[in-house]
């Protein structure tokens, strides 16, 4: 018998991992043992969308800023944003952005009350949510969907794998409702898991894992979602006594 330190299991993509790790206290980090396994991996594509004549842009992640500012020099166009974090990106590449909610269905509503020049274009991943472009045109604001990245599944390592079908208490922070299905495919529920969900879309996609605590942050932003996983962090044992791994 040793003692073992419960788990962190981050399964963002890569740089998202990284970037929300650094949001979290250290001294609450050295009480676990990290694991990364991604269940997404992001891909920029080649951009086949019509620009012209656009009135606006439409960013719903990170990611869709990056793809596009990644192949094109035009940042004229006003930027609407989901969260603070993708209108500060949006920002920093030269964008005229504003933040106008915490996702799609704030985004919107927000939208159709400001009444935004049109026609207006939705940069975005191959797997969205939200129906923006649909939603808007039906509201009388033309909106064409550009998709400018893929995230393709990948599998749990072997690592994360092996942690799962132990006894540890594993820590499992879910970013989106994509992902936390993914989880749910893969996970073997072995581990005593505590599952730490992004938003009330997130946790629904964790319905039949009823063994498991799920925790929902208290508003879908990095800020909540990183105070959450701290105060789940801080309440886990440092150690506990396992035979496995």
């Amino acid at each position: 018998m040793t003692n073992q330190k419960p788990v962190l299991l981050m399964t963002r993509p890569a740089e998202e991992t990284e970037r929300s790790l650094k949001m979290l206290r250290r001294t609450l980090l050295a009480r676990v043992r990290v694991v990364k396994s991604p269940l997404l991996r992001i891909q920029f594509r080649e951009i086949d969308c019509e620009f012209s004549g656009m009135r606006g842009s439409i960013f719903t992640s990170r990611q869709g800023v990056r793809a596009i500012t990644h192949v094109t020099e035009c940042r004229g166009l006003p930027a609407y944003c989901v969260g603070r974090v993708t209108t500060e990106e949006a920002c920093r590449d030269g964008w005229r952005a504003e933040c106008l909610g915490t996702n799609s269905r704030e985004l919107v509503t927000a939208l159709v009350l400001q009444k935004p020049d049109a026609p207006l274009i939705h940069f975005c991943g191959r797997h969205v949510r939200g129906d923006v472009a649909q939603t808007l045109s039906a509201a009388g604001y033309e909106t064409q969907e550009c998709v400018v990245y893929e995230q393709f599944a990948e599998q749990l390592t072997s690592d994360a794998r092996r942690v799962l079908t132990s006894e540890r208490t594993v820590i499992v922070p879910l970013f989106s409702a994509r992902t936390a299905r993914l989880f749910v495919q893969n996970a073997m529920d072995q581990s005593t898991l505590i599952l730490a969900a992004f938003s009330e879309d997130v946790a629904a996609e964790l319905q039949n894992m009823i063994d498991s605590p799920v925790y929902i942050s208290e508003e879908p932003t990095a800020a909540a979602m990183s105070v959450l996983i701290n105060s789940l962090l801080a309440s886990v044992p440092e150690s506990v006594e396992s035979g496995s791994l």
